[in-house]
């Protein structure tokens, strides 16, 4: 790829590992010919310096373009009033998925759908603001270790969505 494309980060190595331990489907789903498939989408700089811009599972595919949560997600926290925000596509009929956020506010911040918006709007393109804007008065939910639960939030919102 060229400089500065994104795209998805394989690895080569001798110390790659030969595979998932009693798992042959997890091991052909992410080895092949010698090449492990790291489930992340990155970009090299013009010095070779990798960079990973988010999860491929995570990247949200809007009428062909892409758009990565991670970054959804760090533009809504710079937002004055945000605590936490989680961002993941939902279904949509005719371009694919469209861009959902659920945001938990700051202890006592005032926040609207469209401020929100707006602020996505200030510095992103226009496919990138979010079309569904839900808040929550709680903490969003999490793992053991302290990783968003977007599977959980993603399908709840779609079952919100179809109710």
């Amino acid at each position: 790829m060229a400089t500065g494309d994104t795209g998805e980060v394989w690895l080569k190595g001798i110390a790659l590992l030969q595979g998932y331990w009693e798992n042959p489907e997890a091991t052909a789903e992410s080895l092949q010919d010698g090449w492990f498939n790291t489930g992340d989408i990155g970009y090299l700089d013009d010095e070779g310096f990798l960079f990973l811009v988010d999860r491929a599972k995570d990247m949200i595919i809007r009428g062909g373009e892409n758009i990565y949560a991670a970054e959804i997600e760090a533009t809504v926290l710079r937002c004055p009033g945000v605590e936490e925000v989680a961002a993941f596509g939902v279904p949509h009929e005719l371009l694919g998925e469209e861009l959902a956020v659920v945001v938990h506010p700051k202890a006592g911040a005032q926040l609207a759908e469209d401020t929100i918006r707006a602020h996505v709007a200030e510095s992103l393109a226009k496919f990138k603001v979010p079309t569904y804007v839900s808040f929550s008065d709680v903490e969003l939910p999490k793992s053991a270790t302290g990783k968003l639960l977007k599977k959980h939030l993603r399908q709840a919102y779609i079952e919100r969505l179809q109710a």
